[in-house]
């Protein structure tokens, strides 16, 4: 099942369609949560795709991040940095060492990343296409 599905005139099919595709939404929504999870983040593998080795890597670390959880990050960092050497990512670097200038304070990283996803999200919703975006009540 891909990412998108289109109506081609059947009601029954595309409903159908449409259905697999809302579950399996769901499936990955369900595990993306488990994510917050600071002892779950520690079981994902680091790089696992062949595509982009750096989304793992970098995923793990901000979980940990938005967790607190101050040593995993210290973990991580090396490894998001030899990911960021095969796949540079803009802005990464630059948030990676803003988070590592505020290790000692927890709930700064937790602000700074939180207000780096409502200016993500208010930048998206100022395309024309996704003017419609939902407002989330933390993120904006």
């Amino acid at each position: 099942m891909g990412t998108w599905v289109g109506y081609k005139g059947n009601v029954e099919i595309f409903s159908q369609e449409i259905t697999s595709l809302a579950e399996t939404a769901l499936e990955r929504i369900l595990e993306y949560r488990t994510l917050a999870d600071p002892e779950t983040a520690k079981t994902i593998p680091l790089i696992s795709s062949v595509i982009a080795p750096f989304w793992p890597a970098w995923n793990q670390f901000m979980t940990a991040a938005l967790a607190g959880d101050i040593p995993l990050c210290l973990e991580l960092e090396p490894k998001v940095h030899r990911a960021l050497e095969h796949v540079p990512i803009d802005g990464a670097e630059e948030m990676l060492t803003q988070i590592l200038s505020l290790l000692d304070e927890p709930q700064k990283i937790h602000a700074y990343i939180v207000n780096k996803i409502i200016a993500q999200r208010a930048y998206w919703r100022s395309k024309p296409g996704l003017k419609r975006l939902s407002v989330h009540p933390e993120y904006g």
